[in-house]
């Protein structure tokens, strides 16, 4: 069964233009971007000897430069969605 709330990344890239992040590529600097159609998980540690907690992660969107292909992330939670797993079937298809 297809999720209700498909991701969107036409609503996503609205989002970062509310937020202001107009930039261009720190790496190349052509201002040339796309939404990755998902999002990551990225897992957090206390200390560099492994990750203490499994469980948290920061759900963040993808954002990659279309000419060199560097990513940037953006946390969930900062555009405007509550990144609890509830809601974060609202980027999953």
């Amino acid at each position: 069964m297809k999720n209700p709330n498909p991701f969107n990344s036409q609503d996503i890239i609205k989002e970062l233009n509310k937020k202001g992040p107009v930039k261009s590529c720190q790496r190349c600097g052509t201002r040339s971007f796309e939404i990755a159609e998902g999002y990551v998980e990225i897992s957090l540690a206390k200390n560099l000897g492994g990750f203490t907690n499994p469980n948290q992660k920061v759900p963040a969107i993808v954002v990659i430069c279309k000419h060199c292909g560097h990513i940037n992330f953006h946390a969930i939670g900062a555009l405007g969605y509550d990144p609890d797993a509830s809601l974060l079937s609202h980027f999953i298809q």
